[in-house]
């Protein structure tokens, strides 16, 4: 009976760590305004801290080719680091090569995985020093 006792509590000890583990919010915030980067002129901004941050890319983005990604705000805090992973099939995360280019300026080099997908939907996450992220979702169609 002792044995049943022990038995019992130790799964349920394992299935509060399990939950806890695995029911955490993600730590992306939602942004302001629309949720989708959506690129006209090779560029997209969003609000973050009731600031406008103005992200560019160049080329427009495609799969397989070079990526230039340009972050610019009045008051943009530093970025830690910066991933892309697909957002409607699992392409793993692509990091962002990012440096800082002056004062409030970063710019970033990273490649598209090649996919299945015609219309691909993907996920750049940006995380900032102060621990908080990001979340940018934009789209590349095939040719």
């Amino acid at each position: 009976m002792v044995y049943l006792k022990a038995f019992w509590v130790f799964v349920l000890v394992i299935a509060m760590a399990w939950a806890m583990k695995y029911s955490r919010q993600p730590t992306a915030r939602a942004l302001e305004g629309p949720e989708n980067c959506v690129i006209q002129d090779g560029q997209c901004e969003f609000i973050l801290d009731n600031e406008r941050v103005l992200v560019s890319f160049s080329p427009k983005p495609q799969i397989e080719e070079p990526l230039t990604i340009r972050f610019a705000g009045d008051s943009l805090k530093p970025i830690r680091s910066i991933h892309i992973e697909g957002a409607n099939m699992y392409m793993g995360k692509t990091p962002v090569v990012a440096e800082s280019q002056e004062k409030n300026k970063w710019k970033g080099w990273t490649m598209l995985g090649a996919c299945s997908e015609p219309n691909m939907t993907w996920n750049m996450v940006v995380t900032f020093e102060d621990a908080t992220t990001s979340l940018i979702q934009f789209q590349t169609r095939a040719l």
